[in-house]
């Protein structure tokens, strides 16, 4: 098993086909915060064909969320939204969407539950629906221009007038977490750079003027590892690390299966999202 360390945020390798007890200590410190990042190799969520598969689907399939300036998505993604009543509401290819994430969200599921994690989809009570389980994405990744963030699902409802923390969540300590499927590098090969600093509060006052994006000053001389995604990778990075999505030489783009799970480790739950 490879590993890549620095401080606080180890970068750990973990071959599913060949799992011993040493990795499974490494799967307790990745979902209990202590380390940041998680390299899974494995056909167990999802074979070369059915990726195959999968593109030719896509490639035929509309958007179902398409805005200048976002990635454009197949599904929804919570962040994309301006308000709960907008993200809740059905759209015309929910259904056929939902029948190409299914299959890989059940692997994930059965995955957390052979680790003794309990999971639940995340609901929510105001509007008596559960949250949408995976979506496909393009990231945009454009040369030599940061989109510094963090994903958290509070911070994120932040500014969305409607959003109430879910009922499982409020006053608990969790962790989020991102799982994510590489399914093809469309153009160029971008990197990912994850920051070895948490979010806090405090941090707010780095934030751009779009309200989700951070300038450089907030990770001003912390270490950082950098991870170049590749078809077919399969990894998990705690979201709330600062992290960024950097081009090489070129701008280019990648085409990505995304889940996340918020995990609260002190009763080994997990409600997942997306």
């Amino acid at each position: 098993m490879e590993q890549l360390s620095f401080k606080k945020t180890p970068f750990i390798q973990i071959n599913m086909s060949t799992f011993t007890e040493i990795e499974q200590i490494k799967l307790t410190k990745f979902f209990s915060g202590e380390c940041g990042f998680l390299r899974l190799r494995s056909s167990e969520f999802l074979s070369e064909n059915e990726r195959e598969n999968l593109l030719e689907e896509l490639k035929i399939m509309p958007y179902t969320f398409e805005y200048p300036g976002m990635p454009p998505c197949w599904g929804k993604a919570f962040e994309n939204y301006l308000s709960m009543e907008e993200y809740f509401a059905a759209h015309e290819m929910d259904s056929e969407v939902e029948k190409l994430t299914s299959p890989i969200t059940n692997r994930v599921i059965n995955w957390l539950e052979s680790l003794g994690i309990a999971v639940e989809p995340l609901f929510c009570n105001r509007f008596q629906k559960p949250y949408t389980l995976g979506d496909f994405r393009i990231g945009q990744i454009a040369k030599k221009q940061t989109i510094l963030h963090i994903d958290d699902i509070k911070n994120d409802g932040t500014w969305k007038e409607d959003f109430e923390m879910p009922e499982v969540l409020k006053g608990e300590k969790y962790e989020q977490f991102s799982f994510f499927i590489q399914l093809e590098n469309l153009k160029g090969n971008g990197v990912l750079r994850l920051y070895d600093k948490l979010y806090s509060d405090s941090d707010r006052d780095f934030l751009n003027e779009n309200g989700w994006q951070f300038s450089d000053e907030v990770v001003k001389g912390v270490e950082s590892i950098d991870f170049v995604p590749k078809t077919g990778d399969v990894f998990m990075m705690r979201n709330q690390y600062f992290h960024d999505i950097l081009g090489d030489e070129k701008a280019g783009s990648w085409l990505l299966y995304s889940l996340y799970v918020v995990y609260l480790p002190e009763s080994k739950k997990a409600y997942l999202y997306i």
